[in-house]
C-alpha cells in the first residue's frame, strides 16, 4: 500500500511539472530541483543504479549490468552508502547493494536545444574504507556551466580483499568506478553532458583512485583530465600491504575452514556482510591507523585486471594515460589522523612512551619494514623529527609535519613531478593554506582547537558536504567562490585559475625531476602567489629508510 501511494504521488508530481525527468536506455528517472548558493536552479538525479547489486554470488565479482526498470524511478532520494567500517568512530554502516551514482545538471536537453556541458566525476575519499558519494552536493559548483556526477564504489573487504590470484584478484572498488565512468559515457548526453569532456576528480583515497585510472588500461578513453587532491597512487596507503595474509586472517576470524583460496572465497561469499565488515577493526592498531588496511593491489590473475604493474614502474616507463592534471596538498596534511590523539592526553602520552609500537601503525610501515629493522627505523624517525625532546603537546606541529610528510606530502609531490616529466600534458600544483570557521580537524579531534589546515579542508569550499558546511562567514563564502571557480575552470578548459592578477604556471617538464617546481600557494580568498620550491616535505629522509613498499620483493612483517 505504501509503495502504491508513493508511486501515485510521484505520478502527480510528474504531471504537475514540479520535478525534472530524464529517460535513459535503462528507464525513466524523476529527479528533484535544487538551488545553488547564488540562487541558480539545477536538476538533481540521485540514487541511479549503474551496476547490478554486488550481493550473493556477485560479492567480490566484476560489476555486472543493471537490470532496466519499467516504472519511472524516484531519483530524488539519497543513495545508500556502501557497507563500511568507519575507523574514526569504530562503527559499521551502509549496505552491500550500493552501486549508485548522482547526476546534477544546470540544463537538461529539450527539443530544439543543443546542450553539451563538460562533466566532473567526483570520487569520494575515506581510505578505501568509508565514505559515500551522496555526501557531496552541487550547491557551489553548479553556478558554473558544468555537470557534477558523484559515485559510490565498494569499500573495505567488499571492494579490495584479494587472495593474490584469480579467485579474488581484488580491485573490485576500482572496477566499480570504471563501470560508473562507462555509464557516464553512455548516458550523460541525456542530462546535457558532453562525454568527450570528462574530468575525474577526488580527495585522499578518491585522488589515489583518479591517479590509478591514469595508470590503468581499463580506464582509457573514459576521461580527459584529472584532479588529485591530497592523494596519488604512490602514497603508502594507496597500495594494500600483504593482501593474502589479510584475506586469510579475515577467513580465520570468520571461522572458515579452508586449505586453498577457492575454499576461502566460498566461505566469505556466504558470510553475513555485517559480520564480515566488522572484522576490519582488527587491522587498526593505534587510533584508527594504519590508514586503510584494505586497498588496491597489483593483480596476479583473473579476468579483466585493472592494475598489473606497480604504479611507480608505470610512471617511470611513461605508460601513463595522458591528459592535464591538477595536484594539491594542504599545509597540515598530518592532522588526519594525528588530531585524534593530539586531543587525547592518554593517546599522546602513549605515543611518547611507546613510539616503537605506535610509529609503525601511525606512519604506515608496520607491514613493510622487516622485524630486524623495525625498532631502528622508528628510532631514526623520532630522532630526525624530535631529537632529544619529548613527543608532547608542545610539539604538536612537529607530529603533524611528521605524519603528513610520510602519508601524503612527499608522495603527492613525487607523483606530480613524475607525471610532468613523462607526459606532455600540463601538470598544475597548488598548496592550500586557508582555515575557515570549520575544519575536518574538528571532526577528527572532537574539539575546535586550531591545529592548522587539515587534510580534506579544501574540499569544503568546492562541495556542500553533508558532514560539515563552510559558508557561514563572508571569508568562507569568498573562498567558496575561489575554489569552486578554480575547479570549474579546470573542468571546462583544462586550465585552473584564481583571480585575475595571478598567472598560474604548470610544472616545467625540463626541470620536473631535478629543479624547483611551480605551485600556487593559496593563503586566503584575497591572497595567492605563484611559488617555486624543491620540496615541501622531507623526501630524502624517508627515501633512505628501509621501508619496502609493496612489490619490492623484500620480506615484510606480518604486523599482527
Amino acid at each position: 500500500m505504501q509503495k502504491t501511494g508513493a508511486l501515485l504521488l510521484l505520478a502527480c508530481l510528474q504531471a504537475s511539472g514540479q520535478r525534472p525527468e530524464v529517460t535513459i536506455p535503462d528507464g525513466t528517472l524523476v529527479g528533484i530541483p535544487m538551488t545553488t548558493i547564488h540562487g541558480r536552479t539545477v536538476s538533481a538525479f540521485r540514487n541511479i543504479p549503474f551496476a547490478a547489486p554486488p550481493v550473493g554470488p556477485l560479492r567480490f565479482q566484476l560489476p555486472q549490468p543493471v537490470r532496466p526498470w519499467r516504472i519511472p524511478r524516484d531519483a530524488g532520494v539519497m543513495a545508500p552508502a556502501c557497507l563500511q567500517y568507519f575507523s574514526l568512530f569504530r562503527v559499521t554502516g551502509g549496505q552491500e547493494d550500493c552501486l549508485y551514482l548522482n547526476v546534477f545538471t544546470p540544463q537538461l536537453p529539450s527539443s530544439g536545444s543543443d546542450v553539451s556541458l563538460p562533466i566532473n566525476v567526483y570520487i569520494h575519499g575515506g581510505a578505501f574504507e568509508f565514505g559515500t558519494g551522496a555526501a557531496y552536493g552541487p550547491r557551489y559548483l553548479l553556478d558554473y556551466d558544468m555537470i557534477l556526477v558523484t559515485i559510490n564504489y565498494r569499500l573495505g573487504v567488499f571492494g579490495f580483499l584479494s587472495t593474490e590470484d584469480g579467485v579474488i584478484p581484488g580491485n573490485m572498488g576500482l572496477k566499480d568506478q570504471v563501470a560508473a565512468l562507462r555509464w557516464v559515457q553512455n548516458n550523460i548526453a541525456y542530462f546535457g553532458g558532453d562525454p568527450t569532456q570528462v574530468t575525474i576528480s577526488g580527495t585522499s583515497a578518491g585522488a589515489s583512485s583518479v591517479h590509478f585510472h591514469f595508470l590503468s588500461r581499463m580506464s582509457r578513453g573514459l576521461y580527459t583530465r584529472g584532479i588529485c587532491m591530497s592523494g596519488t597512487s604512490l602514497m603508502p596507503s594507496a597500495l594494500q600491504k600483504a593482501p593474502l595474509f589479510k584475506a586469510t586472517t579475515v577467513g580465520k576470524l570468520m571461522n572458515c575452514s579452508f586449505t586453498n583460496t577457492q575454499q576461502l572465497a566460498n566461505c566469505l561469499i556466504r558470510a553475513p556482510g555485517s559480520e564480515l565488515v566488522a572484522q576490519e577493526s582488527v587491522f587498526y592498531k593505534f587510533y584508527g591507523t594504519p590508514i586503510g588496511p584494505f586497498g588496491p593491489v597489483v593483480e596476479r590473475g583473473g579476468q579483466s585486471p585493472f592494475l598489473t604493474q606497480l604504479p611507480y614502474e608505470t610512471l617511470r616507463t611513461g605508460e601513463v594515460n595522458n591528459g592535464p592534471m591538477l595536484f594539491s596538498i594542504v599545509t597540515h596534511e598530518g592532522i588526519f589522523p594525528a588530531a585524534e590523539f593530539l586531543a587525547n592526553e592518554t593517546g599522546l602520552n602513549y605515543l611518547n612512551d611507546n613510539y616503537l609500537e605506535a610509529f609503525p601503525s601511525l606512519l604506515d610501515y608496520g607491514f613493510t619494514v622487516t622485524t630486524d629493522n623495525m625498532n631502528e627505523t622508528s628510532m631514526k624517525i623520532r630522532e630526525y623529527y624530535f631529537g632529544e625532546e619529548p613527543i608532547s603537546m608542545e610539539y604538536n606541529q612537529t607530529i603533524i609535519q611528521m605524519a603528513g610528510d610520510r602519508t601524503i606530502t612527499d608522495d603527492v609531490e613525487t607523483t606530480a613531478r613524475l607525471q610532468a616529466y613523462v607526459r606532455s600534458s600540463p601538470i598544475y600544483f597548488y598548496r592550500f593554506g586557508y582555515r575557515g570557521q570549520n575544519s575536518l580537524s574538528n571532526i577528527v579531534s572532537g574539539t575546535d582547537i586550531n591545529w592548522g589546515v587539515s587534510h580534506g579542508d579544501d574540499t569544503l569550499y568546492i562541495f556542500n558536504a553533508t558532514y560539515l558546511l563552510s559558508e557561514s562567514t563572508p571569508s568562507d563564502r569568498a573562498m567558496i567562490n575561489i575554489m569552486s571557480g578554480m575547479w570549474a575552470n579546470f573542468t571546462i578548459t583544462g586550465i585552473p585559475s584564481v583571480g585575475r592578477s595571478t598567472k598560474w604556471l604548470p610544472i616545467n617538464r625540463a626541470t620536473a625531476m631535478t629543479g624547483p617546481y611551480n605551485y600556487l600557494m593559496i593563503y586566503s580568498p584575497n591572497s595567492f602567489s605563484l611559488n617555486s620550491t624543491k620540496t615541501q616535505g622531507n623526501p630524502v629522509f624517508w627515501n633512505n629508510l628501509p621501508i619496502n613498499e609493496p612489490g619490492s620483493g623484500r620480506p615484510v612483517n606480518s604486523f599482527l
